[in-house]
């Protein structure tokens, strides 16, 4: 009998530890149960887009608002193409961050529009690798940047009219200087075409004479009347001064007239509005055409000397927002140098240099001056918004911003600068030879 009651309860405990066993299973499996849907609560209710991709661009799983903007339950989009639902193509996107993230082992983030992910978007794919460490897919996390978008829209549009703005004003304040460029030109131009008239006045009897002396002797009967009359024609005429001067005149006119073209091209091409996005340009053009229209404000002050890189490549820019960065950097080098020479003594003059060069995927500008130079205390300061140093009514503030805006956010270039205090100013530009969607 004890030995029954001794089975039975050896058989009871057993019973108890196989119901407390299945007891705490049933009870892990209810906590992963409610963990994963935690998990996917959480994942729905992240107001971003979340995917899980694997190595062969299969969709595994993703959250609720992301397939909700593709239009379709996540069950029918697990297994399916990531690209053919995401990017509607049947081909692998050159632009597709799962691809290079998978190549490159790396996170990635793209700028994209996507119509049916909701129009402008960033896209980042993390490469996510199981347990024991092999490289399984990608975590997507798409962000919806439209309001970004449009306020760099507005940003680009605010700069856009500051811009068109300072170039009007430019062209109001160069078109004295520049009247007075053409001015001289066209006078030595009105000169030599007067003495070229009264040449052809003065040539015109030794022509008439001459003409007069052939017939005659074509027909057999020239006279000494006629041969003295032709004679005195070439004596009146002083041939000898005119055969000297007449190509010099005709010479000097094509000069002034080639001056004259030459101001009223490069005014024409800063003046007028060009293509509002970007195109390749000869960067050396460019800046040769700043330098011929702002002539005016360097000449009585300094001498400009140009070092361009004959054979370098065509940068992918907005050159009218290009031609201003320069055409500012000229300005503010003639006017510290103005300062610096004070009352400019006779014969003073200080020196603006400009270099180009190719550095690697950048055109490299180097903008140089003599000028009174920078403290060293507002160096930092100079490209903020506003602050000047100037005395009233000389500048606004807003070039260098301006030119910092133009270089640095609208062209994915950088621009700096040294200075020393007394001995000058050195602006290095750096514009990147392509775009920077094409470098990537």
């Amino acid at each position: 009998m004890n030995k029954v009651i001794q089975v039975n309860k050896k058989h009871l405990s057993a019973q108890t530890k196989t119901n407390q066993s299945s007891t705490a299973l049933q009870f892990e499996k209810t906590l992963i149960e409610h963990a994963k849907k935690e998990l996917s609560n959480i994942l729905d209710s992240i107001p971003l887009f979340i995917a899980l991709i694997d190595k062969n661009h299969n969709i595994v799983r993703l959250n609720m608002p992301m397939a909700n903007a593709l239009g379709m339950h996540p069950r029918e989009l697990v297994g399916q193409k990531c690209f053919e639902f995401c990017h509607k193509t049947r081909e692998i996107p050159d632009s597709c961050p799962h691809k290079r993230a998978m190549e490159e082992g790396i996170s990635v983030t793209v700028a994209l529009f996507e119509k049916n992910l909701g129009g402008h978007v960033e896209v980042t794919a993390t490469p996510f690798f199981d347990p024991d460490g092999t490289l399984i897919g990608s975590i997507h996390v798409v962000r919806d940047i439209n309001k970004r978008k449009k306020a760099e829209e507005e940003k680009e549009e605010i700069i856009s009219q500051l811009l068109q703005a300072q170039k009007l004003e430019e062209v109001g304040r160069l078109a004295a200087g520049i009247a007075h460029e053409i001015n001289t030109p066209s006078q030595y131009v009105a000169s030599n075409l007067e003495f070229l008239k009264e040449s052809f006045d003065e040539i015109s009897p030794l022509v008439n004479s001459c003409a007069k002396l052939i017939q005659a002797t074509s027909h057999g009967d020239s006279t000494e009347s006629i041969f003295s009359e032709a004679e005195k024609a070439l004596e009146d005429t002083d041939w000898e001064y005119l055969r000297e001067e007449l190509p010099l005149a005709i010479s000097q006119a094509q000069e002034g007239i080639d001056r004259v073209t030459k101001i009223v091209r490069a005014m024409k091409e800063f003046s007028h509005p060009g293509p509002k996005e970007k195109t390749y340009q000869d960067i050396n053009r460019i800046i040769e055409t700043t330098v011929t229209i702002s002539k005016n404000e360097w000449k009585y002050v300094s001498d400009v000397y140009l070092d361009l890189q004959e054979d370098i490549p065509p940068v992918y820019c907005i050159a009218d927002e290009i031609g201003q960065v320069i055409l500012n950097m000229v300005v503010n080098a003639a006017q510290a140098i103005s300062e610096k020479l004070g009352e400019n003594p006779e014969g003073a003059k200080g020196s603006i240099s400009i270099s180009t060069e190719k550095e690697k995927e950048y055109a490299k500008i180097i903008v140089k001056d003599t000028g009174t130079g920078i403290p060293e205390d507002i160096l930092n300061r100079i490209f903020d918004s506003f602050f000047t140093t100037k005395e009233a009514g000389r500048g606004t503030g807003q070039g260098l911003s301006i030119a910092k805006d133009i270089v640095e956010e609208n062209h994915d270039g950088s621009i700096s600068v040294t200075s020393v205090a007394c001995e000058g100013t050195s602006f290095t530009i750096r514009l990147p030879f392509n775009d920077s969607a094409q470098r990537d």
